[in-house]
Order: C-alpha cells, then structure tokens, then sequence
C-alpha cells in the first residue's frame, strides 16, 4: 500500500476510541468475538476461511505466480470464491 498516512486525520478527530480499538481488535487478533455471538473475528476468517483456507497466502501465491506486472493493484470481490 502506497502514501498510506497513519494515523489519519480524519479518523483522529472523529473516532470514538473505545469502538475504534474493538474494530482494530476484530480485524487482527484471532479468535471469537464475544459481541457477535462468540462469532470468529475478521482476521480469524481470513486466516482460516471455513477452517479451510488461509485467504491471505493464497492470495499473496496467486498474486506472484501470475507475475502480475509492478504496479498492479487488487481489487477484493467478496463475491469471489475458488
């Protein structure tokens, strides 16, 4: 990811710091989340689609072995399954 700017700016300013830190909580710890019914987290999902399949290395396998040009950016279709 290119030019990302952390903290943002925007987000400071209008971030409620207790619903902030649960969502950074949900997409990088992995395990349930009491809030939604002990559901797994969004990183927990991503890490272990269907206890099946790390999305993120296969992603990062696909990506490389196609030898995408330098460049190429990823767009996520959460309609997209194989």
């Amino acid at each position: 990811m290119h030019n990302a700017a952390l903290p943002d700016a925007i987000i400071e300013k209008h971030k409620v710091q207790a619903e902030y830190d649960w969502m950074v909580r949900n997409f990088t710890v992995q395990g349930e989340v009491p809030e939604l019914h002990h559901e797994n987290s969004y990183a927990s999902r991503l890490y272990s689609y269907m206890g099946q399949k790390n999305q993120v290395e296969w992603l990062l396998i696909h990506f490389w072995s196609h030898n995408y040009p330098s460049g190429t950016k990823l767009m996520l279709n959460p309609a997209f399954r194989t």
